[in-house]
């Protein structure tokens, strides 16, 4: 018997191997460095994470740290004051529901 693979799927393996490790870089080298014991890890997916963080004003935070970030999808005058930035930037995040 052959096999024949007529799709590349180690591609496929190194972009989920990438993934990986840009949500594991950015959860532990960047959420759990600024906000310690005050972010709790909820849910996970491949391109997702779900995080409960206590923070005077999460907006501000992100404000501070637009370079980890895409905001390009709030409404250009939202109430919070973000600029809209890094649209569609590999490895930046978003916030999916824009502050709603």
């Amino acid at each position: 018997t052959q096999i024949f693979f007529k799709q590349p799927i180690y591609i496929g393996m190194c972009v989920l191997d990438l993934s990986k490790l840009l949500m594991y870089d950015f959860y532990y080298n960047f959420i759990k460095k600024k906000y310690g014991n005050r972010v709790r890890l909820l849910y996970t997916d491949t391109d997702s994470l779900i995080l409960e963080i206590k923070t005077d004003d999460f907006y501000q935070d992100i404000k501070i740290n637009l370079d980890n970030f895409d905001t390009s999808d709030y409404p250009k005058d939202n109430i919070y004051g973000l600029p809209l930035v890094n649209k569609k930037v590999l490895g930046k995040f978003k916030d999916e529901l824009n502050g709603k």
